[in-house]
């Protein structure tokens, strides 16, 4: 049985759901699940977790992510994309708008910042869709919330009546580019909405290594597996705990029991950053066992609290 990520270049006009459906179907799979939607009209990375890979999807999703996309400036749209009714139209002059002052507004969306998601979205009120709410016109009080914009840098405007803007952005989980591209539109008083999006990083997945979907599909059964990425290695953002050649230990740990210090024969941090202080646990013969946190960083020996495990 295959167990793995798929790195799949998600293809415009189809939804993430139902790239998983057909992967799911192609390779006979008894459980699939992707890592972090994009919506119909976006492409790009998609992280698609196959079988017993279902089990790290959420250590996937929590990782940071890299867009380009395009915004149009001076029109406003109810979804605040391409596909949402147009609600507001502003005529715009190109000395209103000079590339000091939108980047200067940009840039003012650096750090932290507190954002409230489309009321056109798959997020959650009270257990039902947002969307199901926009589409019966009901309003709801929106609570924001808050997410890190780590980089974001204007790559092209294209001034016309509605001047366009590409885009590259590093952001947190939970960021809705459609809903910055409104705000931004808001701050330089003329509106804007989302035209493109591409995401071209989820941790340290990237789209030079994606694989479209047509091409996967078109490769046979033993090609295909080679570009299913392991459990581990599709954990190498995460600090790696080797474990002492102990039956017992990683028998114990595999039944989620803690584990300390000084039952760590290495710690293998690579090029990791370990996000949320979550770690990998393996073997001492390489096998990932296990995902842990540490739960007493004083003293000694530091305790580690066993989170997931994989039999």
């Amino acid at each position: 049985m295959i167990n793995g990520v798929l790195n799949i270049n998600k293809p415009e006009g189809i939804t993430s759901a139902k790239v998983v459906q057909i992967i799911k179907k192609k390779l006979k799979c008894n459980k699939a699940g992707h890592t972090g939607t994009l919506d119909p009209f976006a492409t790009g990375v998609l992280l698609v977790c196959i079988n017993k890979a279902t089990k790290i999807a959420q250590y996937l999703s929590i990782l940071d992510k890299e867009y380009i996309g395009t915004m149009i400036l001076g029109i406003a749209t109810d979804t605040q994309d391409l596909k949402g009714k147009i609600i507001n139209i502003k005529s715009i002059e190109q000395s209103m708008l000079n590339y000091k002052r939108i980047n200067d507004v940009f840039k003012s969306f650096l750090g932290n910042i507190w954002q409230k998601p489309p009321v056109f979205s798959a997020k959650k009120h009270k257990g039902v869709r947002l969307y199901t709410f926009a589409r019966k016109g009901i309003k709801v009080d929106l609570s924001p919330h808050r997410v890190t914009i780590h980089n974001i840098s204007i790559l092209k405007i294209v001034y016309d009546s509605f001047p366009s803007i590409v885009f590259k952005i590093k952001c947190s989980k939970g960021t809705y580019i459609r809903a910055l591209c409104n705000d931004i539109g808001e701050k330089l008083g003329c509106g804007a909405y989302l035209s493109q999006l591409k995401r071209t990083e989820v941790g340290n997945y990237n789209i030079g290594h994606s694989i479209n979907l047509d091409s996967f599909l078109e490769k046979q059964y033993k090609e295909q597996n080679k570009y299913i990425v392991t459990m581990d290695q599709s954990l190498s953002q995460y600090k790696k705990l080797i474990l002492r050649k102990d039956e017992n230990l990683t028998a114990r740990i595999r039944n989620g029991n803690q584990f300390s210090d000084n039952e760590i024969d290495f710690i293998d941090n690579g090029k990791a950053n370990t996000p949320g202080g979550i770690f990998r646990v393996c073997s001492n013969d390489g096998d990932l066992i296990a995902i842990a946190k540490v739960i007493e960083e004083s003293g000694y020996p530091k305790k580690y609290k066993v989170t997931k495990v994989f039999v």
